[in-house]
């Protein structure tokens, strides 16, 4: 089910990446169905992409997974379903625990609390207007 939600602040951008520092995001072998299928570059230059149901960090050759409590309490899951960067740069991050967004080097979540109808969120994307569109549940 895709839900509308202007009132959440917020374009894809699709690219044949080369290899970042070594590692190959397309042939490693990780991340949803065997394959990494979702790579994002956010506006301060690092990488983004989903290996192991986690989200990764790669920036200066070094990979930093994100989805553990210790690290990224925001992002409560290693079940990551899709990541999305809409026009002013903003990461979302779907998750079967609420919609997480990277914005400004901070995360925020939001869940059912937030108006959300469901925490599993499958896919985001963003309309002509710059609504944020949550598949969820």
């Amino acid at each position: 089910m895709f839900v509308q939600h202007s009132s959440l602040p917020c374009l894809a951008a699709e690219a044949v990446l080369p290899p970042v520092c070594g590692h190959d995001l397309e042939r490693g072998g990780e991340g949803p169905e065997g394959r990494n299928t979702i790579i994002a570059q956010t506006r301060d230059g690092y990488l983004w992409t989903i290996m192991e149901g986690s989200l990764v960090r790669f920036g200066r050759c070094v990979a930093s997974p994100l989805s553990t409590a210790t690290n990224t309490p925001e992002i409560r899951t290693k079940f990551i379903s899709s990541l999305f960067l809409d026009h002013r740069g903003d990461l979302w991050i779907a998750t079967d625990n609420g919609l997480v967004r990277f914005s400004n080097g901070h995360f925020f979540r939001y869940t059912t609390a937030d108006g959300l109808s469901d925490n599993t969120v499958w896919q985001v994307t963003e309309g002509t207007d710059g609504d944020i569109w949550i598949g969820d549940g």
